[in-house]
């Protein structure tokens, strides 16, 4: 029996391995998510720490402090952020499922919304939430081209009569 010996990266090819070391030396490995990382922040603060607590040991436990809620921070908003897509694609799901347009209403509001709040939204999870909001918005003005759905209809009296009065 004939051992081979196994690379740690098994099936890649130099020009891969090279682009994934470049990726790497610019920060962009890991997992992406849907929100930026505080990596470099974090990797600040300890070396602003380390150099500090040559003046006083108080400095270095206040940037490690301000590190530690910065990654905590960044840890909540992600799973606000998965929490949030998770329900954008489970509306619609069932929207596909249902044909309910409560489902494109929850779309619309829940990514104006996401695109307002959250600041730290990577350019590729913006783009998702725009693709939803499209996505959404042409099954929308679909549902309200067509004066056989009744249920649209009356909505749609209701949204205007509620409009009107405020």
């Amino acid at each position: 029996m004939i051992w081979k010996r196994r690379s740690t990266q098994s099936g890649t090819t130099k020009e891969e391995r090279r682009a994934n070391a470049a990726a790497w030396m610019r920060g962009e490995y890991g997992p992406a998510g849907y929100t930026y990382g505080v990596s470099k922040l974090v990797t600040g603060l300890m070396v602003l720490g380390g150099v500090l607590y040559l003046l006083t040991p108080w400095a270095l436990v206040v940037c490690l402090g301000v590190a530690f809620i910065a990654m905590i921070g960044r840890l909540l908003i992600e799973r606000q952020a998965g929490a949030d897509f998770s329900d954008l694609h489970e509306a619609k799901r069932q929207f596909e499922r249902t044909g309910r347009h409560d489902y494109l209403d929850f779309i619309q509001a829940r990514g104006n919304q996401m695109l307002s709040d959250n600041k730290a939204l990577r350019p590729t999870s913006k783009a998702e939430i725009s693709e939803l909001l499209q996505w959404a918005d042409r099954y929308d003005r679909k549902a309200s081209a067509h004066p056989e759905n009744p249920k649209r209809a009356k909505r749609s009296k209701k949204r205007g009569a509620s409009a009107q009065q405020n």
